[in-house]
């Protein structure tokens, strides 16, 4: 199996300080709602200031669900990746900054066929669209089976600026490695169809093969000096 580092993610951070910002405002509108009750006074605006703490509490706890959704799919693409070759290292939530650009990388394996940067999506329900069009179309079953459409940006756009960041990132290190990209959507409740795609991925098994089926085009010293480009000091496992 491949040795797999994680950096602390700071969406956990952001989930944690929502989840407990809707509580607050929750609590918070109920203490509203007490008060007109007991002392009935100012009746008008403390059902306004409990409208407003309610639907406070409400966008903040949809965020954080958001949060929890793209959190869950780092988790299984981390797992999956896992099950490489021990002649491969996986870095999680790596931070990337060249030149005043920064990304993070959700999951980087790096091996003998060279550098393999992981955009990781946790959609569900069907997505269309063109690998050279900035925006896919998602449709999902809402409330009552009704189909929900929306676009959704081309994480394959976003995927190949993070190639690109990477590959100035290795060669200011004086690291020769090749840099592919590929984006995986994690949920099982998933369909993808993009023409002109090949990289991307709704099976953990078939992402690792393909990443195992690069020809070798790095040495163990190589993948290595590439991993402590990425800062592997300041990983933990």
């Amino acid at each position: 199996m491949a040795k797999v580092y994680k950096q602390i993610n700071p969406n956990r951070l952001r989930r944690r300080g929502m989840r407990a910002g809707a509580a607050v405002c929750a609590l918070a509108a109920a203490a509203c709602v007490a008060c007109a009750c007991v002392f009935r006074r100012e009746i008008f605006l403390l059902l306004c200031l409990t409208a407003a703490l309610g639907f406070s509490a409400w966008r903040l706890a949809g965020r954080a669900a958001v949060l929890q959704s793209g959190l869950a799919g780092e988790e299984a693409a981390a797992k999956a990746l896992a099950g490489l070759p021990a002649s491969y290292t996986v870095l999680c939530n790596v931070p990337v900054q060249v030149g005043g650009r920064r990304t993070e990388l959700d999951a980087v394996a790096v091996g003998p066929g060279g550098v393999f940067i992981v955009e990781v999506k946790n959609h569900a329900g069907s997505i269309i669209g063109e690998a050279d069009a900035p925006q896919w179309r998602q449709t999902r079953a809402g409330k009552g089976g009704r189909p929900i459409n929306k676009m959704m940006a081309n994480p394959l756009v976003q995927n190949r600026r993070q190639v690109e960041l990477t590959r100035r990132l290795l060669e200011g290190e004086g690291v020769r490695c090749p840099v592919t990209g590929c984006v995986y959507f994690a949920n099982s409740y998933i369909t993808v169809h993009v023409r002109g795609a090949a990289s991307v991925f709704t099976s953990a098994r078939e992402m690792c093969r393909a990443i195992e089926k690069t020809p070798r085009a790095v040495s163990p010293a190589e993948a290595q000096r590439a991993v402590r480009a990425f800062g592997r000091a300041h990983l933990s496992v």
